[in-house]
């Protein structure tokens, strides 16, 4: 849905990365038997951040149109993804005082400096949407919004997110994109 590019593995890495897999799936029944299976994987508990005070997780969006996401948190670590798109939302689920650990839209985890994140949450269109003049789907359509466009949302009420695009200014269903609004009463 938004551009990306994966780096190339060397032979040794795709080599071990072939045995880890190999050994994780011959001792995947015997830590299956083992695990909680009501726990989520995918969600992470709210909390405050002692770095930021802020909390995590939250969305933010990329500050810049070329972002490299790392496999640790340090500039040592190998390049696992490059994000080629500012204003993309990600989701913060982890943080050091310079780092971030992020979750994109396709739930890939990778860590960013936090430079390189905006500060703002954003948001992106999962599917076509139209954008109503009011929060009610039988609302006068001002305009359609296809998937991949990024949006800045403002504020969010009810199932609905108000936001602005090119001149219009409108409410999009919330089901319609990833990403965050502020809720508003």
């Amino acid at each position: 849905m938004f551009r990306r590019r994966r780096l190339d593995m060397s032979y040794a890495d795709r080599v071990c990365a072939a045995f880890i897999a190999l050994a994780l799936i011959s001792l995947a029944p015997l830590l299956s038997a083992s695990a909680d299976t009501s726990a989520d994987t995918d969600e992470v508990e709210a909390r405050i951040s002692p770095f930021s005070g802020k909390t995590v997780p939250r969305f933010d969006s990329l500050r810049y149109n070329r972002v490299n996401g790392r496999q640790g948190p340090s500039l040592e670590y190998p390049i696992k993804w490059t994000y080629l798109r500012a204003g993309l939302p990600v989701l913060i689920i982890k943080e050091t005082t310079e780092w971030a650990r992020i979750r994109d839209l396709d739930g890939e985890e990778v860590w960013l400096h936090m430079r390189m994140l905006k500060g703002q949450p954003g948001a992106i269109l999962i599917k076509d949407a139209l954008l109503k003049s009011k929060r009610e789907a039988g609302s006068a359509s001002l305009a359609l919004i296809e998937a991949g466009v990024i949006i800045v949302p403002e504020k969010s009420m009810e199932g609905w997110v108000y936001t602005e695009i090119d001149r219009f200014k409108g409410w999009v269903q919330a089901d319609h994109i990833w990403g965050a609004a502020p809720e508003t009463p």
